[in-house]
């Protein structure tokens, strides 16, 4: 497999695109598009989570309108460095001015998110950001049940484990 590319994961977007409806969740609008709100958070053990994750190139992740993607300095020279471009060119080209946010792409979804017959892809994928690495295993899924069906909506890669399978359970409310 060559650099930047992405294994084939068979999924037929036709069948399972029900499955693909967008949440509006306002949590959703700040913190998906590989973005926590406050900054980067990011799990250190996925098996701590009640769910496991395959990712199946579906892009929603990528494609909520307003969505954050936070980068950290490291990030930046990494996808700079992926794309063949100096620091500086990258931050003028896909930073927003003054922050630590990537530019919104076409529609409000990120910037480096391509679609394609195999599905959604990113430009970047080798060198993508922390958040973006992370995903779907954030903290805050652990937190809230709320946030965690609100993922579970949008990302038709994670799977719930039944209460069997479940390392720790979702706190109560």
């Amino acid at each position: 497999m060559s650099a930047g590319e992405q294994p084939a994961d068979g999924w037929d977007s036709s069948q399972d695109a029900a499955r693909c409806a967008l949440d509006s969740s306002s949590w959703l609008r700040q913190t998906t598009r590989a973005g926590y709100a406050g900054g980067v958070e990011h799990a250190s053990d996925p098996s701590a989570y009640p769910f496991v994750f395959a990712c199946l190139r579906s892009g929603n992740c990528c494609a909520i309108p307003d969505g954050v993607v936070r980068i950290t300095a490291r990030d930046e020279a990494a996808m700079a460095e992926h794309l063949g471009l100096t620091a500086p060119a990258f931050r003028s080209r896909y930073v927003q001015r003054g922050t630590d946010r990537l530019k919104d792409g076409l529609g409000g979804r990120c910037v480096f998110l391509r679609e394609g017959r195999a599905g959604a892809a990113c430009e970047v994928y080798p060198a993508r950001p922390t958040q973006c690495r992370t995903w779907p295993y954030w903290p805050e899924l652990l937190r809230s049940p709320e946030r965690l069906q609100a993922a579970l909506r949008t990302c038709p890669g994670i799977t719930l484990l039944d209460a069997s399978m479940r390392p720790r359970q979702l706190p109560d409310r």
